[in-house]
């Protein structure tokens, strides 16, 4: 099959991201030849390799809506510096965008954007919602600035300082019952401690 043929035929099903599974069964040829196909086609850019396996068709997608796609099959949600600014917390628009799941840390930097995606314990997985004016799941404002915290003793130093933070936005006492949900006690006072610190000042 001739790669601009592929091409119309996926484009056809409105489907945003499609893994080289699906495309070998829609076009109806082995995992090997669709593998090599879409290997073409983002030689071209006419698609892109969001990660192995996992392409994105239609590149009009918001980077942000790719979020789900990324870190599947582990459930994620926006969160930190990227839901801060989203909220009105923080002026600056982070470069990366921020995600908090229960799969692993990692980086991952597709043609489309960079992603810095953190592990945190599967109990302290609460606090996001549907944004409604962005149709993204995003952390609430205090489960934002909570993740950011119980984040900040991660040797990559990513969350070491913040920005200038607006605290019109934040319901102190929900964060402080976020805070009491952090199944370790260590971490846990941690959190507490640098909430209180940043409230002083």
């Amino acid at each position: 099959m001739k790669s601009l043929e592929a091409l119309q035929t996926l484009q056809a099903l409105n489907q945003s991201v499609l893994s080289t599974k699906h495309v070998a069964m829609i076009l109806g040829i082995s995992h090997a030849h669709a593998s090599k196909l879409l290997s073409r086609l983002a030689e071209t850019q006419t698609i892109f390799s969001l990660k192995r396996g996992l392409w994105l068709i239609d590149k009009t997608m918001s980077p942000y809506h790719l979020v789900p796609y990324l870190t599947a099959p582990f459930p994620s949600y926006i969160s930190c510096h990227t839901a801060l600014y989203f909220h009105g917390m923080i002026s600056q628009i982070p470069e990366v965008i921020y995600v908090a799941t229960i799969g692993r840390t990692q980086k991952m930097n597709p043609p489309v954007g960079h992603y810095s995606c953190h592990h945190i314990h599967p109990d302290f997985f609460f606090g996001y919602e549907l944004n409604h004016d962005t149709n993204i799941w995003m952390a609430t404002p205090e489960k934002a600035l909570i993740d950011y915290l119980y984040l900040s003793p991660a040797k990559s130093k990513l969350f070491y300082a913040l920005p200038e933070l607006e605290l019109d936005a934040l319901n102190i006492k929900d964060a402080y019952n976020i805070i009491q949900r952090i199944p370790s006690k260590r971490t846990r006072s941690l959190v507490s401690q640098k909430l209180h610190e940043l409230l002083e000042r």
